[in-house]
């Protein structure tokens, strides 16, 4: 089978280099020639970097109005003078919210003798309706523990009606209602005071309007 010669090899290498070989001839005589050329092309890549600078400016003014807070949404002392026990008070502390002409009362009671200690669960009444400082808080059922007590036993009241006096704080009133255990008695003639809470220490106690 034939090959190629190392010399034809040779050339074809040669051509391809772009130069020009010298074939041998049939008989060895170089006899022949072949020449050839090479073409390429290239690509390439780079990077170009560049740098900006720019300025702006803006301004803006404003303008805002703030509402005075409700003077009947906060925390407060209340107290509950009783026509049982005058001038001895029950403490509880109270938070209102208002909203949409309605107020709402959280109720916990406080120890008769130290009333910055809680000695009682929270209780949640209303809303009730409100117009300006015309307010009246009812509420069905009050637990009372003995340590929130001037008595010094439980105490359960029913249907109070709180009914405010004052235009504004501390607001005070006219208690009603009744005491229900652990005797009945009727509460007609009572007082109440809501001292409002500003600060880390207590308000002194309001007991009445008077």
């Amino acid at each position: 089978m034939w090959r190629p010669s190392s010399s034809l090899a040779f050339a074809f290498i040669l051509a391809a280099c772009g130069g020009t070989a010298v074939i041998d001839g049939p008989n060895g005589d170089g006899g022949g020639t072949s020449s050839g050329t090479t073409t390429g092309t290239g690509t390439g890549t780079g990077t170009a970097t560049g740098t900006g600078t720019g300025t702006g400016t803006g301004s803006g003014t404003g303008t805002g109005t703030g509402i005075p807070g409700n003077p009947l949404v906060g925390e407060w002392l209340l107290a509950i003078d009783s026509v049982m026990t005058p001038g001895d008070p029950a403490f509880l502390f109270a938070s209102t919210t208002v909203s949409d002409d309605m107020i709402s009362l959280q109720l916990t009671p406080l120890d008769v003798n130290d009333p910055t200690i809680a000695v009682g669960e929270t209780t949640s009444y209303g809303p009730f309706p409100v117009s300006g400082s015309d307010f009246a808080f009812v509420i069905p059922e009050l637990f009372l523990p003995a340590e929130a007590t001037p008595v010094d036993f439980e105490v359960t009241l029913a249907d109070l009606v709180l009914t405010n006096q004052a235009a504004e704080p501390p607001y005070c009133g006219d208690l009603a209602g009744f005491i229900v255990q652990p005797l009945t008695a009727n509460l007609a003639g009572s007082t109440f005071g809501m001292a409002k809470i500003v600060g880390p220490n207590l308000p002194a106690p309001v007991l009445s309007c008077n």
